[in-house]
């Protein structure tokens, strides 16, 4: 028997302990040996080698797998579990980029001996387009009725793929049904219920602004701290802004000459009042972009969270995909700082996608480097530091620094673990 046939017939045997359904003894001891060659994606085959792994073209799709549901069909009855998984509270993408969304439910199923039983998968999506007040039936995909007589092991993929050509922001709802039916006995049902929204973004009418004037550091010591924001928030300061307010426009001028002259207390004063006059949405998402990199000099990061939330929401309001994109990056940042890893590697990761979906490529560096120094992840973090070097960017020295410390601590470490004697 193959290591993986034996593992997927213990696994699937610990679920039917844990339903009452057999009673399971293991006394085999696996020896390891190399794991088989993967199935080929949405075949089927009676082993426990059905092992799938996604389609083709996933590498052009956002795919979010929203269940791994089992199906175990024995002669003491049915045993089903949805394992429905979250979705992400809100995906951002690029409309026209390319990328399409994609839906999977990863399904296995297991007949015992002796069993003649069928089984089926079904996902509906539902979305309620902008335009729209309420949810419009929008796919059905089904596995179709697998009929089986005797033992079998089936495992595979079941996708649905959305295409979106317009801007705006969707909700989607997935529902997923899983049946199954022995002969002479009634169908048993599971179902399970998803939700998320899709924020979709027009893609720049020019390329994403990628010269190192945009991203080379200002003022204050973040980097020297290995906290990399993307500087494009910044936009210059207020002395780029101009606007046909004139309350504000003499508050500008003032928080221009502060900052020129180093005092970035009165620099934040006079734009959190220019922040009261203004009324352009495209102005107000800048001011809050620059509030935020301030208080996120001073260490405030709370604070600058919620600047770079509301610049956030004001960018995606106005369909800019590049403020958007650095707004999430920004708020993922300052969001991990303050202590909420788990939200803050949830914005990170869809400033990535959203980048990478419009080839912001100088965005996703930044990205990459963040995650890699919050993951410690030192292979990375050398990959991201040849792109900063590539770019000319100077917060490749701070992650080279920051990358030899770890480096020095890991050797520090290893030489610390006692050896045995005679080595």
């Amino acid at each position: 028997m193959s290591m993986a046939k034996k593992i997927s017939m213990l696994l699937l045997a610990a679920l039917l302990a844990a339903c009452g359904l057999v009673d399971v003894r293991v006394e085999e001891t696996l020896t390891p040996v190399a794991l088989p060659t993967p199935t080929a994606f949405q075949q089927s085959v009676p082993s426990g080698q059905a092992l799938s792994y996604g389609a083709d073209d996933d590498d052009t799709m956002v795919v979010r797998t929203v269940a791994y549901p089992h199906v175990v069909l024995s002669a003491n009855g049915i045993s089903i579990e949805p394992f429905e998984q979250s979705l992400p509270e809100r995906d951002y993408l690029g409309v026209d980029s390319g990328y399409a969304y994609r839906l999977r439910a990863d399904w296995r199923a297991l007949w015992l001996l002796g069993v003649h039983g069928t089984q089926n998968v079904t996902m509906e999506v539902y979305l309620q387009p902008p335009w729209s007040e309420a949810y419009e039936y929008w796919d059905y995909v089904s596995t179709e009725d697998r009929e089986v007589w005797g033992a079998d092991f089936q495992n595979e993929l079941l996708d649905s793929t959305i295409w979106l050509s317009d801007p705006g922001l969707y909700r989607l709802r997935a529902v997923l049904t899983v049946r199954a039916w022995l002969d002479g006995q009634p169908e048993q049902t599971r179902t399970a219920t998803m939700e998320t929204e899709l924020a979709l973004m027009s893609l720049p009418a020019d390329e994403p602004p990628s010269s190192n004037e945009y991203f080379v550091p200002v003022f204050g010591e973040l980097e020297a701290n290995q906290v990399f924001l993307d500087w494009r928030s910044w936009a210059f300061g207020p002395c780029a802004i101009t606007t046909d307010n004139q309350t504000v426009t003499r508050l500008l001028d003032e928080a221009c000459v502060a900052v020129e002259n180093g005092d970035l207390d009165t620099t934040t004063t006079r734009l959190q009042q220019a922040l009261d006059e203004e009324q352009n949405p495209r102005w107000l998402a800048t001011l809050r972009g620059q509030l935020g990199m301030l208080a996120a000099v001073y260490g405030q990061f709370n604070i600058a969270a919620r600047h770079f939330r509301e610049a956030l929401n004001l960018w995606q309001a106005e369909n800019d995909a590049v403020g958007t994109g650095y707004s999430l990056h920004n708020l993922g940042v300052l969001v991990m700082l303050s202590g909420r890893w788990n939200e803050g590697e949830y914005w990170l990761n869809q400033a990535s996608q959203l980048q990478t979906h419009m080839s912001d490529w100088t965005g996703t560096v930044f990205t990459g480097a963040q995650l890699a120094v919050f993951w410690g992840a030192t292979d990375y973090a050398q990959y991201m530091i040849d792109q900063l070097n590539e770019r000319g960017l100077p917060q490749a020295a701070p992650l080279q620094a920051w990358l030899d410390t770890a480096y020095a601590s890991a050797t520090a470490t290893a030489a610390a673990i006692p050896t045995p004697e005679g080595d």
